[in-house]
């Protein structure tokens, strides 16, 4: 089964077009891709600083809504609703309603009787400080959510998890990141997750603060042997012998899925990562044509010490 992503995500350009109301929590606080956090003692213009969307309370009849345009559309299989660190304050019930609207409407257009959308959530029950997940069934494509909140309250974080549909019109000329989540790509396994995700390889915002993997002390594996090797062959022997290990590198490496089949003229990115994260070899398997992978060569920084 393909892993599902954030369609919402910032990371991939989503963004919140509009909201009944933000008098005390930002409305943009929703689609924050860190977990939600709370300090208690904080204060600011509006009050007691919160991380999340927060209404002000009703006292006429109503609810109050938020507009989110999907960074990525595709199929929602579930909206995650988080309440964290809301607990005498949030929503009593929540509505999730999705739209297919291409472009940029505006919310006045998204808001007129005659946009067409559907009911992804019926109205649920939500608890305070905590997920609150709901499952999608509807098989459409979407292109925006709107989440109702009755009467009023604040919510941390939205998630609107599925699998992302990009628009074909307008691609046949274009070459695009076939592995990205933008365009249905998705990381199905990888070697080693200890620091970071491997989910996070293909992410648009590519490369940047990502650690993914502890550095090998297994036997055979030896850190920057390959890189020592060319340089120094003498040490590198010398150092294999020390360590009682073979003079050979270990390969770790991550299991892409492409959102379809087409031509690979070529793939590197090694973007924010100066240090020992750079692979000396990156090969690319191409599992479905079940031919050979390929190698880019490792160009080492000036000044930069082997194996680091």
């Amino acid at each position: 089964m393909t892993p599902e992503v954030d369609l919402a995500s910032r990371w991939l350009g989503g963004s919140v077009i509009a909201a009944s109301d933000e008098s005390f929590g930002e409305k943009e606080n929703l689609l924050t891709p860190s977990a939600a956090a709370f300090e208690p003692g904080r204060y600011g213009h509006r009050g007691e600083i919160v991380d999340g969307w927060e209404t002000r309370r009703r006292r006429e009849p109503g609810h109050d809504w938020a507009l989110i345009r999907l960074g990525a559309p595709g199929q929602v299989t579930s909206v995650d609703v988080d309440t964290s660190f809301f607990t005498g304050n949030f929503p009593a019930t929540c509505v999730a309603e999705g739209c297919g609207a291409e472009g940029y409407p505006a919310p006045a257009e998204l808001g007129d009787p005659a946009a067409d959308w559907a009911q992804l959530v019926p109205p649920s029950p939500l608890r305070g400080d905590a997920h609150n997940t709901f499952p999608v069934a509807d098989p459409r494509r979407f292109t925006h959510i709107r989440l109702s909140i009755f009467p009023d309250g604040g919510v941390a974080r939205l998630r609107v998890l599925g699998h992302a549909i990009p628009d074909p019109r307008g691609l046949e000329r274009l070459t695009i990141d076939l592995a990205s989540q933008e365009y249905g790509g998705a990381v199905v396994a990888s070697s080693d997750d200890f620091y970071n995700s491997a989910r996070l390889l293909n992410r648009l915002r590519r490369g940047r603060g990502l650690r993914l993997r502890r550095r090998r002390r297994a036997p055979g594996r030896v850190p920057g042997l390959a890189a020592a090797a060319r340089a120094h062959p003498a040490a590198a022997r010398h150092a294999a012998r020390l360590a009682g290990q073979q003079p050979r590198p270990g390969r770790l490496g991550a299991h892409r899925r492409l959102s379809r089949r087409r031509a690979v003229p070529g793939a590197r990115d090694r973007q924010h990562r100066p240090g020992g994260a750079q692979p000396g070899r990156l090969p690319l398997a191409q599992l479905a044509a079940g031919g050979p992978g390929g190698a880019l060569p490792h160009r080492r920084r000036a000044g930069a010490r082997p194996g680091r």
